[in-house]
């Protein structure tokens, strides 16, 4: 069939500051551009297009809604690790019509490895742009973290009923190994951590360990360094610009009073790419992508700010240390902060390195190269 008589539903869902809708939007567009008749709907929208037939329905992090629609082909990107949305993905585990997009490769494994999946690809981030990119020496924000916050020990907390006993044990020595050896997965870690304790690992044993604790290790590591480094970089007496939930919780347990500038704790993602067109540096700190991108990285670079990053295989591929952007170690960030103050005094040089970034996100980091990504999947498999 051409491409112009087939026909896409785009179905948005709920999701925090409208992120993965402004992303499922940029997708609709682009192939739209490119002679696709595409629908756009919200989940609460959906009754009146069920009794449409569709060649290809998409949506973002395997909302069940989405398969409520009749089509030929399913597409569904998650953003996260697939062991935050290990219920949805077991319902649909034996659809051979439905084909899963990943941020990260690991999870492209672990979805092939443990969950049994078979149409899996790799769909890294692509970055929105702001329709207000200030020139980089007007720019007002220094450095600007657009993330929320969680509280580690109201999280630990939390979760203190049904982490009794083994579940207990074996989740902390999993963070632990974690701490240790930031290169490994949340998997790695269990399986080593078992085989220490004298297990026999097979698949059955790691498929039961991610659906009790899994999300829970992933969620507490990633939080954890995103504290350290935040408050590594406040405690080196740089200032630092944030938009996002439970900031304000943060600043009033580590009593930094003048040091964070919390701009909004629920701003759209419109309002975070303008303000990432208005920073100088934008800060990301990876959840626990081993070899995969996040849309800070992206829209950071096609705004024309200075990447600050911690490293994984995704950096490594490609981003140039002091090139295209500046990298750091997540286990010593308080390292990074003689580096930071250089590029916010020598403009010349923080501009150079932040059109280099630039270059290389247009590139590579757009959503053509996203909807590339998709058509392919989707043609390869008929």
């Amino acid at each position: 069939m051409d491409c112009k008589q087939k026909s896409i539903l785009v179905i948005k869902g709920i999701n925090q500051y409208g992120v993965l809708s402004y992303m499922l939007e940029g997708i609709a567009a682009e192939l739209q551009y490119r002679g696709y008749i595409v629908t756009v709907c919200n989940w609460d929208e959906l009754d009146e297009w069920k009794k449409q037939k569709w060649d290809i329905c998409i949506s973002c992090q395997a909302i069940n809604m989405t398969f409520e629609v009749q089509a030929d082909k399913y597409v569904t990107w998650l953003v996260d690790h697939p062991v935050l949305l290990n219920e949805r993905l077991i319902m649909h585990r034996d659809m051979d019509n439905l084909w899963i997009g990943c941020v990260d490769q690991t999870h492209v494994t672990y979805l092939k490895d443990v969950m049994d999946y078979h149409n899996v690809f790799y769909l890294p981030h692509f970055g929105g742009i702001s329709d207000k990119i200030k020139k980089y020496k007007e720019r007002n924000i220094e450095i600007f973290f657009p993330a929320s916050y969680l509280d580690i020990e109201k999280f630990v907390n939390e979760n203190t009923e049904w982490r009794t006993g083994a579940v207990k044990v074996i989740s902390d020595l999993a963070i632990n190994e974690l701490k240790k050896n930031n290169e490994i997965s949340v998997v790695q870690a269990t399986k080593n951590v078992l085989e220490q304790m004298g297990e026999t690992v097979d698949k059955q044993l790691i498929t039961e360990c991610m659906e009790v604790f899994g999300s829970y290790v992933d969620t507490y590591i990633c939080r954890y360094y995103r504290t350290c480094v935040v408050k590594s970089l406040l405690d080196e007496g740089l200032q630092i610009t944030v938009a996002g939930s439970g900031w304000s919780d943060f600043k009033e347990k580590y009593q930094y009073k003048d040091s964070l500038n919390i701009l909004s704790d629920n701003m759209s993602y419109e309002e975070v790419l303008d303000c990432i067109g208005n920073s100088k540096i934008v800060l990301n700190v990876f959840p626990w992508f081993k070899n995969g991108s996040h849309e800070r990285v992206t829209s950071a670079l096609l705004n024309g700010a200075i990447c600050l990053s911690d490293q994984n295989e995704y950096t490594k591929k490609y981003l140039k240390d002091e090139s295209s952007a500046i990298l750091y170690d997540r286990n010593n960030p308080q390292n990074i902060a003689k580096k930071i103050r250089y590029y916010l005094e020598h403009q010349d040089e923080a501009e150079e390195v932040a059109q280099n970034g630039k270059k290389v996100a247009m590139e590579n980091m757009t959503v053509k190269n996203s909807v590339d990504k998709i058509l392919k999947v989707i043609r390869e498999n008929g």
